[in-house]
């Protein structure tokens, strides 16, 4: 191990360590809340926005489970050391398709067309009042994913396939 990735590895164990402390000293839902936007973030950072750690913390309902979930990530990070790079995600998708006439078509699937024709309007509207709200990233989270399981299987498995089927060129 570089001696880089051991000081990167040793600033983020005492980071996370700070942040258990604030944790373990607030006393109100404001600086609970400020504080675990502030996890959350460096999280995203450290492990991507759709790691399991990520996933964790946001469905963490308590300071005592976000304690534990952030001391097991410090000692996997002191054990096993700190995950790759995340990579930034692309909102759409690219694919490539040859034909016989050696002929190059480059086409993006914009997903949000996919989502928009399959997810009732009503839905929709909810879900951009949430992500407009100016209340924290797990609430939005939170309240986003119920808006989506209460379109109900139908819905959502349909608008799966569609965007898995435009992906493959069916």
């Amino acid at each position: 191990m570089s001696l880089k990735t051991q000081i990167r590895k040793e600033n983020i164990c005492k980071l996370l360590k700070i942040q258990i402390e604030k944790l373990k000293a607030s006393t109100d839902k404001n600086d609970f809340d400020n504080i675990f936007d502030d996890i959350f973030r460096n999280l995203k950072n450290i492990y991507g926005e759709n790691s399991q750690e990520v996933a964790d913390v946001a469905y963490s309902e308590n300071k005592g489970k976000l304690i534990n979930i952030l001391e097991g990530i410090i000692q996997q990070i002191e054990l096993i050391g700190l995950p790759e790079p995340a990579i930034a995600e692309d909102k759409s998708i690219n694919f490539t398709n040859n034909t016989n006439v050696h002929q190059t078509q480059n086409i993006n699937i914009n997903l949000s067309t996919i989502i928009n024709k399959e997810i009732p309007q009503g839905r929709i509207d909810d879900i951009k009042e949430i992500l407009n709200s100016k209340e924290n990233e797990k609430t939005k989270f939170q309240k986003v994913a119920e808006v989506i399981r209460t379109c109900g299987i139908e819905v959502t498995s349909s608008t799966l396939a569609k965007i898995i089927t435009q992906l493959l060129g069916v």
